[in-house]
């Protein structure tokens, strides 16, 4: 997947609040 899949992907995401978890996914999250 290239990187505009994973922007798109990102933005998706973004949208139910996991992209921050995507972005810090060395600290954890209460999402589990």
């Amino acid at each position: 997947m290239g990187v505009n899949g994973f922007e798109k992907l990102k933005e998706g995401l973004a949208t139910m609040g996991l992209a921050q978890s995507m972005d810090d996914d060395d600290l954890p999250t209460n999402e589990g």
